[in-house]
């Protein structure tokens, strides 16, 4: 059985800027949060890293579930040390109700950290480790930041979970 299909391309000089990577086709649920993060992949790529934080913040700003574009967020802006915009993350309502990968997490946790503000990096871990299966690391920097803020038995706690998740 015989198939073909065409395509159109429009042929820029390598001396050209060109934007973001972009495509029209049919749209799909969350299709435009999609977009947004490929374009923003496509930036970072291109070094272009405000354009891609953009790109990251827009599906976030719109209340989108994915988590792909927070990660990324997260790793570009812990890449350029911006610890006040990283921290800033917690505002997130997708936190509230989606599991969010250790990594991202911790990174959030580690600018929280930074910034003096262990008693939201509780707020957020124990938010979160209710929403996921038990992990050490979450569990040992839940405990850091409960000692920090002055609760030594939950941390004693924590940090006997963590022993046994290892």
């Amino acid at each position: 059985q015989t198939a073909s299909a065409s395509m159109n391309l429009h042929i820029e000089p390598a001396e050209s800027h060109l934007d973001a990577w972009t495509a029209y086709g049919a749209t799909e649920p969350n299709g435009q949060s999609v977009d947004d993060l490929k374009r923003g992949i496509s930036a970072e790529a291109q070094g272009d890293d405000a354009e891609a934080r953009s790109f990251y913040t827009k599906p976030l700003s719109e209340g989108q579930d994915d988590l792909r574009p927070l990660d990324k967020l997260a790793a570009l802006l812990a890449r350029h040390e911006q610890t006040e915009e990283l921290a800033a993350l917690t505002l997130q309502p997708i936190l509230a109700r989606t599991a969010v990968a250790s990594k991202t997490l911790l990174l959030i946790a580690q600018a929280l950290t930074k910034s003096g503000n262990p008693k939201g990096v509780v707020r957020l871990l124990e938010l979160q480790i209710k929403l996921q299966p038990p992990s050490t690391d979450l569990y040992r920097t839940l405990a850091d930041a409960c000692e920090a803020t002055g609760d030594k038995a939950r941390a004693h706690d924590l940090r006997a979970l963590a022993a046994e998740t290892n």
